[in-house]
């Protein structure tokens, strides 16, 4: 998930202007030399919650069942991946701008690679370094976006659909047929 997670990332911060060498984890320090604007990524734990119900039907049959097999999609977890983007920038117009951009171009729902559908929500946007006491000679604006990549594990089950019905013999009971 978390490398799915990077890809729509990295897709909606190139379409809101940054450069792909931009994107990055979160150092362990703040340098001088990092370039601005950038965004960096960290990510807390990924939280499973056990979840089995049925999702779907599923019209065809997988490669390698028979033709009369019905297929279905159960869901076994849902997940969520909650993640901390932090955005850089030199001034706090291009920050702005920057942000708002971002969060226009992270889509709101994404299929995974399995074709199970990734809710995507920016829970809060917290800015900071604007204002300081001291004068910095390079100040740094910073806004962190808060963000939950939120979905499901799936598995797919064949079951034969019933073809053939047999009949058990009528009992008879003292040469009386019973139904």
């Amino acid at each position: 998930m978390r490398s799915f997670a990077e890809d729509i990332i990295t897709q909606a911060a190139v379409t809101a202007g940054l450069p792909e060498a931009s994107i990055m984890a979160e150092p362990d320090k703040q340098s001088v030399i990092l370039p601005k604007p950038r965004l960096e990524i960290s990510w807390l734990p990924e939280e499973l919650t056990r979840a089995p119900r049925r999702l779907a039907r599923l019209a065809r049959p997988a490669e390698g069942t028979p033709d009369n097999a019905c297929r279905m999609r159960w869901v076994v977890y849902e997940r969520k991946l909650p993640g901390r983007l932090t955005l850089r920038a030199e001034d706090g117009d291009s920050l702005e701008a920057l942000t708002l951009a971002f969060l226009l171009a992270l889509p709101g729902l994404a299929a995974d690679p399995d074709g199970n559908a990734v809710r995507i929500t920016a829970t809060k946007a917290v800015r900071g370094g604007f204002l300081r006491r001291t004068a910095d000679p390079l100040p740094d604006r910073s806004c962190a976006v808060h963000v939950t990549f939120a979905g499901s594990l799936c598995r797919d089950v064949s079951r034969p659909w019933i073809k053939d019905v047999l009949f058990p013999a009528p009992v008879i009971f003292k040469g009386v047929p019973h139904e």
